[in-house]
């Protein structure tokens, strides 16, 4: 857990003194406006994002009275990327809880093996959930999903609790959960499905066939009160909570659509596999087998993975984010191959000591490897994200060379509007083959652009070929003046090539990270 912190902590920092995350607002803004109306209601709709906004109006609120005596919506302005940072921490947290929550949930599954085979795959989940990266850089975001993950993991944790025990209270405690997870993200209704589905399974079983009519509506009361208490506009707001939604149902986003059903389910298993490192999908095909052979009712509670990769996967787009709460599961499962494999090779290898000895050293080396990528890969990726962003980097560049935001046109994640959106094309006109500044910004002198929008254009050239066109023309209309390509780090899925990559860059005095820019002068 010190660990997990301090990876985590450290990466708090990226891009201070801006704001560099396009999501983060949502949750930091919607927060002091708040607070600034003395409500409990948070006028947004979109994730919602509830839950967090209101756990951060009381973090903000006392360090804004003890580090500035005022209140948080008076300093916001003066000091907004400090209350960002509170924000991450937030996230930490529940990062950092995910650590010892994955190691009792994993106990509940391991118990079938000998103790000390059970301790190795708790530990083993524990470190993975450390040392992988998705799970670090996401701790670190003022964003919701690790929360989300966080509640998921201790709901799937009850319904284990209430299948073994068939305690109603776990009922009641999942129940809360699901509308504790709602006011986060509405797809953590999908975990109603489970619910649902346990207590069916539990009252045919015991053949206690009203209890399924029962604890149904207790449930669905339950789940009701819960976002209610938390977030009661999304009630009576419920015409603005529709249009949210269908807007976040969309079908069509820059870089994260066409993959279809198919291309989705494959897309989430290689996020998770590669930032693990390839191989890693040999002990969670294990971890599957030992679920099949060891068939009983506990492992029920892991259904939650299959129906939430399911139902993601049938959205039309795709964020690695979105799959945080299905990675969990895989490395739980992985945790559990571990368990199988180990508690096998003492059963039928007992005395056959050459033979075990010989197994043993294979298991130590094999998952000694994935461990070793783990550390090394999170490490390196603690480095990268504490490096100087390119948009922190080129403050300094644009105050040598007199360039403000009055006097330019600044394209999404530049300097200017480092967490925006905003596409260059909106500012020129452009009519396929010639390009020109709009007649009412002749007044701007620069142009900046990142490349972390036009790639996302160039990477499907046959969808957005006027796009592509465009950017190509801005470097030939335009006299480019400055330019910075940082050097960045990307994990590799191949762990015979990711270990080299990450000590290569981890050994390396690189001093800028991010995506490249450009800066045009629009004026000879």
């Amino acid at each position: 857990m010190l660990v997990a912190l301090v990876l985590r902590v450290i990466c708090c920092f990226w891009g201070y003194p801006l704001v560099l995350h396009p999501d983060e607002r949502a949750i930091v803004d919607s927060t002091i406006d708040m607070l600034r109306r003395h409500s409990w209601k948070a006028l947004i709709y979109d994730r919602p994002d509830h839950f967090e906004i209101k756990c951060n109006s009381l973090l903000f609120t006392l360090f804004s009275w003890a580090k500035y005596k005022m209140p948080a919506y008076e300093a916001f302005e003066e000091h907004r990327a400090a209350f960002h940072v509170i924000a991450r921490f937030y996230t930490v947290v529940f990062g950092v809880l995910l650590v010892p929550l994955i190691g009792l949930f994993t106990g509940k599954l391991a118990d079938r093996y000998s103790y000390k085979v059970k301790r190795l795959a708790q530990y083993a989940a524990m470190f993975w959930v450390t040392f992988t990266p998705v799970f670090i850089q996401h701790s670190a975001y003022a964003t919701p999903d690790i929360v989300l993950t966080f509640f998921v993991l201790l709901f799937a944790y009850f319904m284990h609790e209430y299948i073994v025990s068939d305690r109603t209270r776990y009922i009641y405690l999942s129940a809360v959960l699901i509308g504790v997870g709602i006011t986060i993200k509405y797809p953590a209704a999908i975990i109603a499905l489970v619910l649902a589905a346990t207590v069916i399974y539990k009252s045919i079983s015991n053949r206690r066939y009203l209890d399924i009519l029962k604890y149904g509506l207790i449930s669905i009361l339950l789940v009701l009160v819960t976002m209610f208490v938390i977030a009661p506009n999304l009630f009576t707001d419920f015409e603005m909570v529709v249009i949210n939604f269908k807007e976040e149902a969309r079908t069509a986003h820059l870089g994260a659509d066409g993959l279809g059903f198919w291309g989705n389910l494959k897309y989430y298993v290689v996020t998770i596999n590669d930032n693990m490192g390839n191989i890693s999908i040999v002990p969670f095909i294990i971890g599957l087998v030992s679920l099949g052979v060891h068939r009983c009712k506990k492992n029920l509670s892991l259904i939650i993975a299959p129906v939430y990769w399911i139902c993601m996967s049938v959205l039309s787009l795709h964020w690695v984010r979105w799959g945080i709460p299905m990675y969990i599961f895989f490395i739980i499962v992985m945790a559990l191959g571990l368990a199988f494999t180990v508690e096998s090779v003492y059963k039928y290898l007992a005395d056959k000591n050459v033979l075990k000895f010989v197994a043993l050293v294979i298991i130590v080396l094999f998952f000694g490897l994935i461990a070793f990528n783990n550390v090394l890969t999170s490490i390196t990726l603690t480095k990268y994200l504490h490096t100087k962003d390119m948009k922190v980097y080129t403050l300094d560049v644009c105050a040598e060379k007199g360039i403000t935001n009055e006097n330019t046109i600044s394209e999404g994640y530049t300097t200017f509007d480092p967490s925006g959106f905003v596409h260059a094309d909106t500012f020129f006109d452009y009519d396929g083959n010639t390009v020109s500044v709009k007649p009412e910004l002749s007044y701007k002198k620069y142009l900046i652009i990142s490349t972390a929008i036009s790639y996302r254009y160039e990477s499907e050239p046959d969808k957005y070929p006027m796009q592509v066109k465009f950017y190509r023309l801005l470097d030939t209309t335009y006299d480019k003046i400055y330019e910075l390509r940082p050097e960045n780090y990307s994990i590799q899925g191949n762990i015979i090539k990711n270990i080299p990559n990450s000590w290569n860059y981890l050994t390396s005095n690189y001093e800028v990270a991010g995506s490249p820019v450009k800066f045009y002068a629009l004026h000879p």
